[in-house]
């Protein structure tokens, strides 16, 4: 029987297939009780009404057949319907009008239209029921005695026919009428109800701009389009300047109105030749579909920082703020041996990169990627196969740099650090090939087969030193990783689960990241990792969120150890941060140490871990293993 249901009505919570099955089961048990009758009519030589069944029946059998072939349900019911009303019609005229038995089958056939077509036809053909009816009742039994004879011309029986037939219409219709009256209004708050869920599920209920979801959807079908039109396009990446400083003065519902003036402004700079979504917090995403070369670019970007450049009333109080927006062409590399969805994540990485860049200005400010020379982007895509090739050979090895304990230097860990043994150019340093990787989804190979390296160390030191005590050691994760989830979890189950024994492994991400990327910090805190907060002192950290965030640390930035002791600004910055850990439980750690001088200025700040180059460079594992004895001893 499902053999006669369209491949198009077929569905397990389809209304539809119900009725088509329906239709056919009708067809053909009326059909069956037909031809029976035809079968009695040729016995008794009454062969016009055998003719009249066989020819009901077919007709009948038409509607199953055509909803078959053409895929349509209502052409299908209308057919069905029309040949059982036909049938029995022809055989109360030829048996006697409202005398005939088979009159009573008249009610069948609304009932019929109105389970398996609709409400409308249920209506129309209770109406047309009623109307033959009354006709075989006015012509009853004078004006049909000519015809045919009748005998059982009783007229009260004919009567109480008549009402009974006409009454069982009449309800049918008001049914209907009824039955269409309250399917209309359900399916009128379930539209309702299915347009507002399709709604909370592609668009932000704060700003009404796509969510996350559905814009990268919108994303990729621009990047298949251009793939098929060959037609360029640029996606950005826009950040609100300090905006955790300014949501936290304001309050949710101030920073929560001030996203939504923000998207209003950014929409109307939009509104000829790009579309925007709300990606984040207070991160959008752009896409502008023309090319923006010459007078066209320089009009949209002007239209962009324009969007900021008055101030944003919130409550009677005038808010000034500024965006950093990263702009990556959609034609920046030879994508033809990427992927659809690697071509999403090279150019997401691009234009966040270019938006870092942009943060570095004050005010708004665009930084974009346009690589017009073809010679560049060739050189890229060899670099990019050069680390490919590198990869699949393991030529990527793990260094490990000290972190020590002063007084006395004692190693209590080391920062776990990639390095690309090449054939040709020797032990290249992260400078030749990270920044390229973190273009592209190549980071995460990278950061798999740094793992790798430092699972196979640790592996030959437990068989050497199974009773040694577990290292600490240090990762680092990049912006880059914390957006591919996906592929971050198995590493870090890999890390810590795997070498539990051998290490106690935790990892680092900048302190800017920890203040932009709440979704991804929440994530790491749902695993229960050891998180050390890098660069410290260097972002727009919240001390209040510092001190509920499951962190074992800080490294404080470079940039405020370098000639510590030549500036007494960072001095007191240092000793504000080494207070407020030990106050907060935190180690505080001094990264990029490379004279006695320095040292001597964070010794008397009170740091006392420090880790650089003054104690010692990245090394190998063996290496760090002979470290540790050297500095066992030592102390």
């Amino acid at each position: 029987m499902s053999g006669f249901v369209p491949d198009e009505l077929k569905s397990t919570d389809s209304i539809d297939e119900y009725r088509a099955r329906l239709l056919v089961i009708f067809a053909i048990g009326v059909v069956a009780i037909g031809w029976c009758a035809s079968a009695f009519y040729l016995f008794m030589t009454a062969y016009l009404a055998c003719l009249i069944a066989v020819v009901g029946g077919l007709a009948i059998l038409c509607g199953p057949l055509l909803m078959k072939s053409r895929g349509n349900l209502g052409l299908g019911a209308l057919v069905a319907t029309t040949g059982l009303f036909g049938t029995v019609f022809a055989f109360s005229w030829l048996t006697g009008g409202i005398a005939a038995p088979s009159l009573l089958w008249m009610v069948t056939v609304p009932i019929f239209a109105l389970v398996i077509h609709s409400t409308s036809a249920g209506i129309g053909w209770a109406l047309l029921v009623i109307l033959a009816v009354g006709g075989f009742y006015a012509l009853e039994p004078r004006s049909l005695s000519a015809w045919v004879p009748h005998p059982f011309a009783i007229p009260e029986l004919h009567l109480l026919k008549f009402v009974a037939v006409t009454s069982v219409a009449v309800v049918i219709l008001q049914f209907a009428l009824i039955y269409g009256w309250l399917h209309g209004r359900w399916n009128q708050k379930l539209v309702e109800a299915r347009d507002a869920l399709a709604y909370r599920a592609c668009f932000d209920q704060l700003t009404g701009l796509p969510n996350r979801e559905e814009f990268q959807q919108r994303f990729m079908t621009r990047i298949i389009a251009a793939r098929r039109d060959g037609a360029p396009f640029w996606y950005g990446f826009l950040d609100l300047d300090n905006f955790k400083a300014v949501n936290d003065s304001l309050g949710h519902p101030g920073g929560d109105r001030i996203i939504d003036l923000v998207a209003r402004r950014l929409h109307y700079a939009l509104r000829e030749g790009g579309s925007i979504g709300r990606i984040g917090g207070d991160e959008f995403g752009i896409l502008i579909d023309i090319d923006p070369t010459g007078d066209d670019r320089q009009d949209l970007l002007a239209r962009l920082t324009e969007a900021f450049s008055s101030p944003f009333d919130i409550d009677g109080a005038n808010v000034r703020l500024a965006a950093s927006i990263g702009l990556a062409r959609s034609d920046i590399h030879d994508f033809s041996a990427h992927s659809d969805e690697d071509v999403l994540e090279i150019l997401h990485r691009t234009a966040n990169r270019a938006m870092f860049r942009a943060k570095q200005v004050p005010g708004p400010r665009i930084e974009y990627f346009d690589p017009l020379d073809r010679g560049e982007s060739d050189r890229r895509v060899q670099r990019e196969n050069a680390i490919r090739e590198g990869l699949a050979q393991g030529q990527f090895e793990a260094y490990y740099q000290p972190i020590v304990e002063i007084p006395g230097g004692r190693l209590i860990g080391a920062e776990v650090l990639a390095r690309w043994n090449h054939p040709e150019h020797g032990l290249l340093g992260p400078d030749e090939f990270l920044p390229l990787a973190l273009q592209s989804p190549l980071i995460h190979d990278v950061a798999d087969a740094l793992a790798e390296a430092l699972c196979r160390d640790l592996a030959s030191t437990r068989m050497r030193e199974p009773h040694a005590p577990p290292l600490a050691l240090q990762v680092n994760l990049s912006p880059e990783q914390l957006y591919a989830m996906e592929r971050l979890e198995p590493l870090i189950y890999r890390l810590t689960v795997n070498c539990q024994e051998a290490v106690e492994m935790r990892f680092e991400i900048t302190e800017s990241e920890w203040t932009k990327n709440e979704e991804g910090f929440e994530w790491l805190k749902s695993l229960g990792v050891d998180l050390i907060i890098d660069d410290f002192g260097k972002g727009y950290s919240s001390l209040s969120r510092l001190a509920h965030m499951p962190c074992r640390g800080l490294k404080l930035d470079r940039e405020f150890i370098q000639d510590i002791d030549a500036t007494p600004q960072n001095q007191a910055l240092v000793r504000a941060v080494v207070q407020m850990g030990r106050a907060l439980d935190l180690s505080v750690v001094a990264e990029g140490v490379e004279t006695q001088a320095e040292l001597d200025v964070i010794r008397r700040a009170g740091v006392d871990i420090v880790q650089g180059f003054y104690f010692a460079r990245p090394m190998p594992f063996q290496a760090l293993l002979d470290y540790r004895d050297g500095s066992r001893q030592a102390s």
